[in-house]
C-alpha cells in the first residue's frame, strides 16, 4: 500500500531486519488445537482476547515460552492461564 516503490522498499528493509535475528516458528496442527482450546476457555468466560494475540499466545504457550510486552503492558495477555507475561524494562 506504499504510495512509491522507495517507501515500500524502506518498509520491508523494516520488516526483514528484525527476522534475520529470530527463529520463525510455524503456527502448526498443535498450535492450532492449543489456540481452540484457549478461545473457548476465554469465550466461556467472556474474556477474549485481540485474535492475533491469541495466536501469539497460543504459540508461546505449545513453545513453553512467555510473551515479552511493552513497558505499559498488554493486560489482556493475563488472561490467558499459563502464559508467563513479562513487561519490558521490568
Amino acid at each position: 500500500m506504499a504510495d512509491s516503490g522507495r517507501r515500500a522498499a524502506t518498509r520491508r528493509a523494516t520488516i526483514d531486519a528484525p527476522l534475520e535475528n529470530v527463529t520463525l516458528v510455524d503456527f502448526g496442527r498443535s498450535a492450532a488445537e492449543r489456540w481452540a482450546d484457549l478461545y473457548a476457555d476465554l469465550a466461556r468466560r467472556g474474556q477474549l482476547i485481540p485474535a492475533n494475540d491469541l495466536v501469539v499466545a497460543a504459540t508461546a504457550l505449545e513453545l513453553e515460552y512467555g510473551v515479552l510486552v511493552g513497558s505499559s503492558d498488554e493486560a489482556h495477555f493475563r488472561r490467558v492461564p499459563n502464559l508467563r507475561v513479562v513487561v519490558l524494562g521490568a
